[in-house]
């Protein structure tokens, strides 16, 4: 009879300590969908954490190409930044090519939007990594590259 209980009392302990997940398979699949260079890691840290979850560092989340040599130009305005790979010749949120937003590791700084209306262009050379596949944002994909070392950078116009 003493079997019988224990047996019975594992079989309810087990399945309280069955955790659900915050995420519905329909919602990792839209994420997915939205951002398909997401490690699998990272969607499972998700899908049981909730967004709250998921790692404020893109390359914590995300497939990453190898690290490079980049340069080019690079502005900051009000939430947004854009990199405009060389041979650019002017960068703005507007221009034409792939949108491409720099993020920083801990060990670099990079400048931030002070209020301009015409934000400051910088000629910038760097080492990092860019995102494989794009983030899917409202009206365009966005790549990310995250900058790991500073070569230089110099402020053309303001």
């Amino acid at each position: 009879m003493k079997l019988w209980a224990l047996v019975l009392m594992a079989m309810v302990l087990v399945s309280c300590d069955q955790r659900q997940p915050k995420l519905t398979d329909t919602q990792v699949r839209k994420l997915k969908a939205a951002m398909p260079g997401i490690t699998d890691a990272c969607l499972d840290k998700v899908r049981w954490g909730g967004i709250e979850a998921m790692p404020s560092e893109i390359d914590k989340c995300s497939k990453m190409e190898p690290q490079r040599r980049w340069s080019g130009l690079y502005v900051t305005g009000f939430e947004w930044s854009r990199f405009c790979p060389a041979p650019a010749h002017d960068c703005s949120d507007k221009s034409p090519g792939q949108y491409i937003a720099l993020d920083h590791s801990s060990a670099v700084d990079l400048p931030a939007y002070a209020g301009e209306e015409s934000p400051p262009l910088y000629t910038i050379e760097f080492v990092g990594r860019k995102t494989v596949f794009p983030i899917d944002a409202p009206n365009m994909p966005i790549y990310e590259i995250v900058v790991d070392r500073m070569i230089s950078m110099t402020k053309l116009k303001e």
